[in-house]
């Protein structure tokens, strides 16, 4: 897999404009297929103003950048009274308690080691099916890497290797006749000519700088802002609806015998037993999906990190093939305005400039992006639920209520 990598990588320069054709190939054949589903809706009479959010999501478009459709959360909700539920979440509780995690696992990363443990307890809440929660982060950590690496490794260096081609062509050629070497060196017509090929690379590398900033800004930024609303949206109503299944849990607990009588012992040892075993069970699962969403951040995070690394080697790359082709191309062309190496020092210069620029202060915090759009602070939402202190509620009613009832039967001296 390693090898296989390694390989794209090095054919990238390849790859880069085919991947921009598929990319401008794959925008205009969402264009006409949402164009289409306008027509109809529109002779249906309009029916599809209030599509909902998932489809909704699906309608925006971007050249390169990936929009994440969000899932309606499956979440169920539970109210007082629903024993039968209860009694399943208790079955899944008595599954997790009785786990036993691979002390050994032969996973290389541990973030994959915590997936992998994580995804098999998930799975008992969905009778051996992959979690909706599980799926829907690991979803939105892919289309957020997707993003960021196809604006770091491929927009980029295409950029970069667009101005290159341009910038060679025009000192090559000299199209427009603006190059006239045939002077002294020391001279005003040579420091024209100076003059002339700081304005070329000067113009290819704003208007690349120009562009790029305007896909950054408009177009990478603002899908990966929306990503994170709509996640953020997802998480925030997951938490939600598992704080409410808790509550609900902890208070048909601690009152199951408030509906039975006391001749149903079994019946009210049963219903706080599967109550405990419920809100206990709902707990866990809010952990754990707290920490789903600590190995997608921090998964996302790394990889943004070696996106960028990524991307500054792709274009190092770029400038040594079209350096190198550049300098037999200016050699070996017939009246050639421009030497091998004056055009690979071109290169260079150019090369430095545009990724200490795009990399080190256009594209500088894109992780922040991201971070800045998700509410983590209103994500620690195992900690509010306070299972301590519920089982410590729970516990000392019960004991108090002992207490109670051994005073009033010695006091009736049983």
């Amino acid at each position: 897999m390693l090898f296989v990598r390694l390989l794209m990588l090095l054919l990238l320069p390849v790859r880069l404009p085919i991947m921009l054709v598929r990319a401008l190939f794959r925008v205009g054949r969402t264009a006409g297929a949402n164009a289409e589903k306008a027509g109809a809706a529109a002779v249906a009479g309009g029916a599809s103003r209030a599509l909902p959010d998932t489809e909704a999501a699906d309608r925006r478009n971007s050249v390169f950048f990936i929009p994440l459709s969000v899932e309606e959360s499956d979440e169920p909700m539970i109210g007082p009274g629903d024993n039968a539920v209860a009694k399943e979440m208790a079955e899944k509780a008595q599954l997790y308690y009785k786990i036993r995690p691979d002390l050994f696992p032969k996973d290389d990363f541990y973030e994959s080691v915590e997936s992998r443990f994580i995804d098999g307890v998930t799975r008992i809440d969905n009778q051996g099916a992959e979690d909706q929660f599980v799926r829907m982060l690991d979803r939105a950590r892919r289309v957020t890497n997707d993003n960021t690496r196809t604006m770091f490794c491929e927009v980029a260096p295409i950029a970069l290797m667009i101005i290159l081609i341009w910038h060679g062509v025009m000192l090559v050629l000299d199209p427009f006749v603006l190059l006239n070497r045939d002077t002294p060196l020391w001279s005003i017509q040579t420091a024209q000519v100076f003059a002339v090929e700081l304005m070329l690379a000067g113009g290819a590398l704003g208007m690349a700088l120009l562009v790029m900033m305007t896909i950054y800004s408009l177009s990478y930024a603002n899908m990966q802002r929306q990503n994170a609303l709509a996640l953020n949206n997802f998480i925030s109503i997951e938490f939600a609806r598992l704080t409410n299944m808790f509550r609900v849990a902890q208070r048909e607990c601690l009152q199951a015998e408030a509906m039975l009588s006391d001749s149903q012992r079994d019946e009210v040892m049963q219903k706080a037993s599967n109550w405990a075993l419920a809100y206990h069970w709902i707990s866990v699962r809010q952990l754990l999906e707290e920490f789903v969403v600590r190995n997608a951040m921090f998964q996302i995070r790394r990889n943004t990190v070696l996106y960028v690394a990524l991307g500054f080697l792709v274009c190092l790359v770029v400038f040594g093939a079209l350096a190198a082709i550049g300098y037999f191309a200016a050699n070996l062309t017939p009246n050639s305005h421009t030497s091998g190496p004056v055009l690979v020092l071109h290169f260079a210069a150019i090369t430095a400039v545009f990724v200490v620029l795009m990399y080190g202060l256009v594209m500088r915090k894109p992780v922040a992006i991201i971070a800045s759009n998700l509410r983590k602070d209103e994500w620690n939402r195992f900690a509010t639920l306070a299972v301590g202190d519920a089982i410590a509620e729970q516990v000392t009613r019960d004991k108090v209520q002992i207490i109670i009832n051994r005073d009033r039967a010695r006091a009736a001296g049983v």
